[in-house]
């Protein structure tokens, strides 16, 4: 699967019509109607439902198009992050926590294991659920529990509308159940 593949998935997914989109894209009907039927064959999947004068994204082609979303963003980013990389230094959590212990911060991470770097240089602590962060034999972490006890609810919380793949679709049925 190719990423200007893709690229050409998504944008006749938001036309509505594979014409429009040839044209957004400067490329042929036929190019890119072939491209599209190629890649329904390398998938095994209908993508879309053809009718005259438009298309319209069958399940597995709305699945495909948030799937596509996504890597077409991660690639994105990674392509921002190498040219912003320039000129950084690899020692910036260092430098980062020999600026804070000048000043009294209080800051919150959405991923512990961004924050368990940040622990290693001995720049903070990090509060978190026990075992989301590697604190074996082999760590140089540890996990203390608080006390008195705190408890909380976790929530799962998605996106309306989201087309789940058949493993995630039965973990959610699993945690309904329970």
């Amino acid at each position: 699967m190719e990423i200007r593949v893709l690229r050409y998935f998504l944008e006749v997914a938001r036309e509505g019509s594979i014409t429009h989109a040839a044209k957004r894209l400067h490329i042929s009907q036929p190019t890119l109607s072939k491209q599209l039927k190629d890649l329904e064959g390398e998938l095994g999947k209908k993508l879309f439902t053809r009718s005259s004068f438009s298309v319209h994204l069958t399940d597995e082609g709305m699945l495909l198009r948030k799937r596509a979303e996504d890597i077409l963003d991660m690639v994105n980013k990674t392509e921002e992050e190498f040219v912003s990389r320039q000129g950084l230094r690899e020692d910036m959590p260092r430098l980062f926590g020999e600026k804070v212990d000048q000043l009294n911060v209080t800051a919150t991470i959405n991923l512990t294991y961004n924050g368990t770097i940040l622990v290693r240089e001995g720049i903070g602590y990090v509060l978190t659920f026990d075992k989301l962060a590697n604190t074996s034999r082999e760590s140089e972490l540890c996990f203390r529990p608080l006390a008195p006890r705190l408890e909380t609810k976790l929530y799962v919380i998605w996106k309306k509308y989201q087309v789940f793949s058949p493993a995630a679709e039965l973990l959610l049925q699993e945690m309904k159940a329970a």
